[in-house]
């Protein structure tokens, strides 16, 4: 889908900007004559994030979200435990924590949001009292080396607000968009087969035939081999996002292949779907509300309407025929 590959591009390109950050650090402190178990630290996290970029690049989404809360929370250590030794000389240095919200924003809920600012919150108050609970190792900083630290840390932390911000856009935007068709006309004649040709319109000159073609055969292979239009909310931009392209090309294949809009195409299926029901051995056990909410439709009015268009008659007029045949 189109909203997990952007989730996914977001991910494993945060780990790729952590470890240039984190290379980065190593490069400065080491050149300030940084103490051996600092550097040490930043590697060993610089190690870790290569080993799970390399894990996930191969991997969908949906495993990989599993993983993004205990990634965050991890990270929300090692940065707690390399500014307990920063923030006494540069409070600044505290501002790396409103990275994590912003993270949460993106990948989740404003109410899981809310509960990742009161654990940061909880995080730089147990930074402030940490100096007095533990024996924190001391560093000295010169005046020109404390200017270089707080203006890479500045610039890192817009950086990476404004990265995961981006991102969060590039997917409200595609949730907008889904919404707009979802609001159109085509949710509501998505059973209608007396409905207008699809809107969207993309000259068929400006699309290779072959992209068509393979979007048409991934169509029938979807439908063919799952169920997926008995979903009675399923739609055309629903569709356009399980095969990772868009709504105009999806209509335009089959419009050029099939002969048929996606609607038409659409109750075909699900016409179909019915009448295998109607003609299992048990088909009197079978009301017409089972029929048409099983299929996919949203009321029998409508159900009826399909069903009589395709089939030229009604349904109880069906199952009476087939009656009669046996």
């Amino acid at each position: 889908m189109v909203k997990d590959s952007i989730y996914k591009k977001s991910v494993i390109n945060f780990i790729y900007s952590y470890i240039i950050v984190g290379i980065s650090l190593l490069g400065m402190f080491g050149y300030m004559g940084m103490a051996n178990y600092l550097l040490f630290f930043i590697f060993l996290s610089v190690v870790v994030n290569i080993t799970i970029v390399l894990s996930i690049c191969y991997l969908s989404y949906n495993i990989i979200r599993l993983f993004v809360t205990p990634y965050l929370i991890l990270s929300s250590i090692i940065i707690y435990f390399l500014l307990i030794l920063f923030w006494n000389h540069s409070p600044l240095s505290l501002i790396w924590y409103t990275i994590f919200p912003v993270a949460v924003y993106h990948f989740f809920n404003m109410r899981t949001t809310l509960y990742w600012s009161i654990y940061i919150v909880f995080l730089i108050i147990i930074t402030f009292f940490a100096n007095y609970w533990f024996e924190i190792p001391r560093i000295s900083l010169t005046k020109t080396n404390l200017f270089i630290i707080n203006i890479f840390t500045l610039f890192a932390v817009i950086y990476f607000i404004s990265f995961f911000l981006y991102y969060k856009y590039k997917i409200t935007l595609i949730e907008f968009e889904n919404k707009s068709l979802d609001d159109s006309s085509t949710d509501k004649n998505v059973v209608s087969t007396a409905g207008v040709e699809d809107e969207l319109y993309i000259n068929e000159n400006l699309i290779p035939s072959n992209t068509l073609k393979k979007i048409y055969a991934d169509i029938l292979d979807l439908f063919e081999n799952d169920d997926i239009y008995l979903d009675c909310s399923f739609n055309i931009s629903k569709l356009a996002e399980i095969l990772n392209t868009n709504v105009s090309y999806v209509s335009r294949a089959l419009n050029s292949i099939a002969g048929s809009n996606f609607n038409a195409f659409l109750n075909k299926y699900r016409i179909e779907y019915v009448k295998r029901l109607i003609k299992n051995d048990d088909y009197d056990r079978y009301k017409l509300t089972y029929l048409y909410t099983q299929a996919g439709f949203k009321n029998q009015s409508t159900f009826n309407k399909v069903f009589k268009d395709l089939e030229g008659i009604t349904p109880t007029e069906y199952i009476q025929k087939l009656k009669e045949s046996l």
